[in-house]
């Protein structure tokens, strides 16, 4: 995906964003405004006017032939509805949910669409075109840029990038910090460690992972597309 696309679908998050801001009031009558509420699939949904749904099953005539498996999710734009499967863990209910946002938001063409369960984690097949845009909308649209570096600077107390030293190293992984020292820059492996990390020097704190209750392979990647980090 070439950088003007990832802008566009960035700016399609962010307008969501927006639309779930300006109605704040009557959305959160109690007032908390927590990135990860502002950042709701199920919240989404009502602004858009769609049907957020979530069931143990999936009928599996909504599924292709060669799946085979477990429908996660599904977008059904004449019911003006999105289901999502809750007998998968939470985090993957949510990021799913955002994906099928993605193609709600992005993909017009897309009357019934169907997902088996997407985490955002590292994925080692390849996706289409069309699910790279969805998994990217789902990135943005749960882990905000600005939200996100904020996060990253108050629990690492750097300016970014954070440059990785063998001291940080000890800290992430104190039984193994060669793994981190010595990571290859494709392995996600330092940003991982960013991501589920609960303390540091002393401090504790919620792990990024935790805060934006996604998986912490989704918010390495994100970590990275973010450059929050500096190789080597």
């Amino acid at each position: 995906m070439d950088r003007v696309k990832k802008q566009y679908i960035e700016l399609q998050a962010r307008q969501l964003h927006r639309q779930i801001w300006s109605q704040r009031d009557s959305l959160f009558p109690d007032g908390v405004l927590s990135p990860t509420r502002l950042c709701d699939p199920r919240i989404a949904c009502e602004v858009l006017g769609i049907s957020y749904e979530e069931l143990p099953y999936i009928d599996p005539r909504f599924a292709r032939p060669e799946e085979g498996k477990v429908l996660a999710g599904l977008i059904d734009r004449q019911a003006q509805r999105i289901v999502i499967s809750d007998a998968l863990p939470n985090q993957v209910m949510r990021f799913t949910a955002a994906h099928e946002l993605g193609h709600w938001c992005l993909h017009q063409d897309h009357i019934l669409h169907r997902d088996m369960p997407v985490s955002g984690s590292d994925v080692v097949y390849q996706r289409s075109e069309v699910e790279q845009e969805a998994d990217y909308f789902a990135a943005c649209f749960l882990m905000p840029r600005k939200s996100v570096v904020k996060g990253f600077q108050s629990r690492f107390k750097v300016q970014v990038p954070l440059h990785f030293t063998d001291s940080l190293a000890y800290w992430l992984s104190p039984n193994d910090p060669n793994s981190l020292i010595g990571a290859s820059q494709d392995s996600l492996a330092r940003e991982k460690a960013l991501a589920q990390c609960t303390g540091l020097a002393g401090e504790r704190f919620q792990s990024l992972a935790d805060e934006f209750k996604v998986s912490v392979g989704a918010m390495a990647l994100r970590v990275r597309e973010l450059g929050l980090v500096s190789w080597p």
